[in-house]
């Protein structure tokens, strides 16, 4: 869950990365989410540690600005691209625990580390409420902030025409 508020920051960003298409902006958003549904299939990491505790999402966040770098030979879309993939445990430490959408779950927060060390979770997520306020108007803000630069860009190339 969460995606949709994910997805706002990427919208977000393109104010920030004008160059780097929308696609890999909201993509770098969902990396932990895309990278423990692949471990999750086989079985590789059933609790997420490896993808969804801080240390290791800030391990895919140097990973993605490293392959960034290496591929554009640029410093901005590196930076914007790992910032975005370290979004993500910021995102999923607010909303945690989950109990308004998954009431079973036993998951009190995001992890520091592994199993045994403590978690962070403000639980945003805890209410309906709350799910329709991360949902829906984060990812209005986000559109709106994309639509904003979008509307801006095309005044910039229409003034340069």
């Amino acid at each position: 869950m969460a995606g949709l508020a994910h997805f706002s920051i990427g919208f977000a960003a393109k104010h920030v990365a004008p160059k780097v298409p929308l696609v890999f902006l909201l993509l770098a958003c969902e990396l932990l989410d895309i990278v423990c549904m692949g471990l999750m299939i086989f079985n590789l990491d059933p609790q997420a540690y490896w993808t969804h505790s801080l240390v290791m999402a800030a391990a895919w966040s140097l990973a993605a600005a490293g392959v960034t770098a290496l591929i554009t030979r640029r410093l901005r879309p590196a930076i914007v691209l790992g910032s975005l993939v370290a979004s993500h445990w910021v995102v999923d430490a607010i909303t945690w625990p989950m109990t308004a959408v998954m009431p079973d779950t036993s998951v009190v927060g995001m992890p520091i580390l592994f199993q045994e060390t403590p978690r962070i979770g403000l639980g945003l997520y805890r209410s309906v409420a709350g799910v329709i306020l991360g949902e829906g108007v984060f990812l209005a803000a986000g559109i709106a902030l994309y639509v904003v630069w979008l509307v801006n860009h095309k005044r910039q190339k229409k003034a340069t025409a």
